[in-house]
């Protein structure tokens, strides 16, 4: 393919600095917003422009920073960033029935296929002041989102949401629901419930490279509506003080490759009762996990660098009616209070590497 013939957004869009003249991509100052420091700048007024900007077509943010309260945008959209510098501040946050507030409300009644929302710096102006980062919420039976991609948003790692950084939330349980989308490259935090959430999700999705760092919710936390299959959790950094990921009825869902660290130097593990390992699988049908670092945290220093602090009971635990699943090859797995691998499971059918090369490094 010769460079004439490179479709007119690859053309355009190109690197950092102002968007480019002619693109397909609107810059949302042509609709009203104003950066920080700039007369006039106001969230409210911001807001709108945003809103509006992104109802007519694919945004592209300049290199600056915005104020602005929370958004909510219904049907599928596309909000770039030129580069990190690209960074929406919320003030406050938009209502979000029966989950309180959000920065960004996708409500989603209908078909959204295709939604991005790409390579920009996305936090609360104080921190815990808002419910939720982004949530994505199904309304409605027939609706459902498809061929999303949330791809390297930067959230401040000390202004945190209250509740989750990303949710994709299915309450109401549609059959339908999130499926063939990813979340990558992001940099959150955990809120109460998790860093990266999802209830009832589908099909095919794919949550891969990113660091989901302190806070005291679980760093991963997902529910699969009944039938889905083949979520992918990657090569992902996840350092949370209540457990790291936490899987409900998931099907042939694939661990690969992700640091797991309850961070001691932060302070005791907080899951309690509710979670007790750094991996849980309940409920699932054929997940594997497998070439991950688990580290529990148990009996290491805390953070007076001294005195050690009580990490999570397990490293891998298996509840409910988990069958067919693998732990193996080769995690390697240290610092849990009493085992590193526990089935509890009522199946009989799970199993754990122990011999040979592929085995698990039990440390």
């Amino acid at each position: 393919m010769t460079l004439t013939k490179l479709p007119a957004v690859m053309l355009a869009g190109g690197g950092g600095g102002e968007p480019v003249a002619g693109s397909t991509y609107i810059n949302p100052e042509t609709y009203g917003m104003k950066a920080v420091g700039v007369d006039g700048a106001d969230a409210a007024t911001n807001t709108a422009a945003l809103q509006n900007a992104l109802s007519a077509g694919p945004v592209m943010l300049p290199p600056k920073a915005y104020e602005l309260n929370g958004i909510t945008m219904t049907g599928s959209f596309t909000l770039k960033g030129t580069d990190k510098r690209s960074a929406l501040i919320f003030q406050t946050g938009v209502a979000v029935p029966s989950q309180g507030t959000a920065a960004l409300y996708v409500p989603i009644p209908t078909a959204n296929i295709g939604t991005v929302i790409e390579n920009l710096t996305f936090y609360p102006a104080a921190a815990n002041t808002i419910s939720h980062g982004m949530i994505f919420s199904q309304t409605a039976g027939p609706g459902y989102m498809s061929n999303f991609r949330i791809d390297g948003v930067l959230m401040n790692l000390g202004l945190p949401f209250t509740t989750t950084s990303i949710y994709l939330e299915n309450n109401m349980a549609s059959p339908d629901g999130f499926f063939t989308g990813v979340i990558q490259n992001c940099m959150c935090t955990t809120g109460t419930y998790a860093g990266i959430a999802g209830t009832n999700i589908g099909d095919s999705i794919i949550i891969r490279k990113n660091v989901v760092n302190n806070g005291l919710g679980v760093a991963i936390r997902l529910s699969s509506v009944a039938g889905a299959r083949q979520v992918v959790i990657e090569d992902n950094n996840l350092t949370s003080r209540n457990g790291q990921i936490y899987l409900v009825a998931l099907g042939q869902c694939s661990i690969f490759r992700n640091w797991m660290e309850h961070p001691a130097y932060l302070g005791e593990f907080v899951g309690g009762a509710a979670v007790k390992a750094q991996v849980t699988l309940e409920n699932c049908y054929m997940c594997d996990v497998s070439y991950c670092t688990i580290v529990g945290g148990s009996g290491q220093p805390g953070p007076d660098g001294v005195t050690p602090v009580n990490g999570s009971s397990y490293g891998v635990y298996l509840i409910g009616t988990t069958q067919l699943s693998l732990v193996g090859p080769r995690n390697w797995i240290a610092a849990v209070g009493i085992s590193k691998i526990q089935d509890v499971s009522t199946s009989g059918t799970n199993s754990a590497m122990s011999t040979g090369v592929q085995a698990n490094i039990l440390a």
